[in-house]
């Protein structure tokens, strides 16, 4: 996680992409792995694949907001 967050940081989104995936291998169930996951993957334009993970993650914990709020607002034209 650590790893992602650097590179999330950097604005190296593939680096970021990679090291949440191996965080996901680790722990599949891991709510901030598959939130930033889904962010990494927002950032690089990918919506659709970034709604999904958005998606998988609101599944992970529905009582926490988060990923509902960010799926809300990650197509193109939204308001931010």
């Amino acid at each position: 996680m650590d790893a992602g967050e650097a590179a999330f940081a950097r604005r190296d989104f593939d680096e970021a992409l990679i090291a949440y995936a191996k965080a996901l291998e680790l722990e599949p169930t891991n709510y901030s792995a598959s939130l930033f996951y889904s962010n990494t993957h927002d950032r690089k334009n990918d919506f659709a694949r970034a709604s999904q993970w958005y998606e998988r993650t609101m599944r992970l914990d529905p009582d926490i907001e988060t990923a509902f709020r960010y799926y809300a607002t990650c197509w193109p034209g939204r308001a931010i």
